[in-house]
């Protein structure tokens, strides 16, 4: 979002802008963004500089880091810039800047859900869907390994 420095005032300006989500190259293996990332910044122009409020609007496929199952999530982030009035040009571009804060807030290990129960290592299912079967395969192969 870039935004001429004359046109922000003390009075604010709210701009909002739909992003191809593709053009940010933001994809991983555990996160792949779907859609357009939604903006709305409010600039407001202080005495020593501009500040400007942002939310952000995603959709996300997310590949569990417990059970690998791809869970759709809508994800709102907000967050606030400064910039220093001696720094800027005449335009504003912080698209870079809301980039980042979007990397900076990616999950070290991405949940479908608080309480996922994951895979069991054992046989291999995934324990939100299904019982293990582990201790079945267990006692199937000291029956059959007695005679």
């Amino acid at each position: 979002m870039k935004v001429a420095i004359k046109d922000i005032s003390e009075e604010g300006l709210v701009l909002e802008e739909d992003i191809e989500a593709s053009s940010w190259e933001m994809d991983s293996s555990d996160i792949k963004f779907i859609g357009d990332i939604h903006l709305v910044c409010e600039f407001k122009k202080i005495s020593n500089g501009i500040v400007v409020k942002v939310k952000v609007v995603t959709l996300r496929d997310i590949r569990c880091s417990r059970c690998l199952e791809v869970v759709r999530r809508r994800v709102s982030q907000e967050f606030n810039f400064f910039y220093e009035s001696k720094k800027l040009g005449e335009f504003l571009n912080i698209d870079g800047d809301i980039r980042e804060e979007i990397l900076l807030d990616w999950p070290m290990k991405p949940l479908c859900k608080d309480e996922c129960r994951g895979i069991c290592p054992g046989c291999g299912r995934n324990l939100n869907l299904e019982e293990c079967i582990c201790s079945k395969k267990i006692k199937r192969k000291e029956y059959h390994g007695s005679s």
